[in-house]
């Protein structure tokens, strides 16, 4: 699913690309739990279309919290992991 957003997300259709990343977080999120490693990469995909396209609030989002799924991950504070 990633390539796939990534591929449009280069043929500029954004909106497109932002519908699929919903659908692909939704999944991650249901299948795998809030708190998965894939679900973290797909919002830190995301949080790239959302700061293309000029929503840089909503992207620090999605980067703070794939941040935190990672530093669960790694086992440290979520504001100790660049």
């Amino acid at each position: 699913m990633q390539c796939a957003n990534q591929d449009l997300n280069r043929l500029r259709q954004p909106a497109m690309t932002e519908s699929l990343y919903k659908r692909a977080l939704a999944i991650y999120e249901k299948a795998f739990g809030p708190e998965n490693s894939d679900l973290a990469t797909s919002l830190e995909n995301y949080a790239g279309l959302l700061r293309a396209t000029g929503r840089s609030a909503e992207a620090t989002e999605m980067e703070t919290r794939a941040k935190a799924i990672r530093a669960k991950d790694a086992g440290v504070e979520p504001g100790l992991l660049i």
